[in-house]
């Protein structure tokens, strides 16, 4: 049973057996997480959470990566939502920020801007996961989930930011 729960997380409920574009479906799992976080979490914990599901990637990618034998399997998608969760993570913060409260997704979602913001998101961390500039392939060299789940993180990292901008002054 253990085994069911852990390879469906890392799979991202199935999502990574898809067979065109699994790390893109899988990234919408990511959107499904962080909807969660942000209608429970503080600030203060929607951060611990991120960092909790980035080591829990680690983890799981290596575990899943060894129970089949291979360096990096396709199917494995938990760094992909696991990464996708932290893309997102300004969006709520810098709402507070500029408000004082923490947002419910009603007022993420209150207006068409929020699709055109949440597009750019995905987007930009879908093209640098997929074409990995800027030196983050090389991070796919360090051993088992470190580094399955590191390249995903550093194309968060642009995608984030670039997000964030277009959220700030679009």
């Amino acid at each position: 049973m253990l085994v069911f729960v852990w390879m469906s997380l890392a799979s991202g409920f199935g999502t990574g057996f898809i067979k065109i574009a699994p790390g893109t479906f899988g990234t919408s799992i990511g959107f499904i997480f962080w909807c969660g976080l942000v209608a429970i979490c503080s600030p203060v914990s929607i951060i611990l959470s991120v960092a909790l599901f980035f080591l829990f990637s680690v983890f799981l990618s290596g575990w899943a990566a060894k129970r089949v034998g291979e360096k990096d399997p396709q199917w494995v998608v938990v760094d992909e939502w696991s990464a996708f969760i932290f893309v997102l993570s300004p969006w709520p913060l810098i709402i507070y920020s500029q408000s004082g409260e923490w947002p419910s997704l009603e007022i993420i979602f209150s207006d068409s801007k929020s699709y055109l913001i949440l597009f750019v998101y995905f987007l930009t961390f879908r093209l640098f996961d997929i074409f990995k500039p800027l030196g983050i392939s090389k991070l796919q060299n360090f051993p088992s989930g470190w580094g399955i789940t590191l390249d995903d993180y550093a194309a968060a990292i642009p995608a984030s930011i670039i997000g964030s901008l277009c959220l700030l002054y679009c």
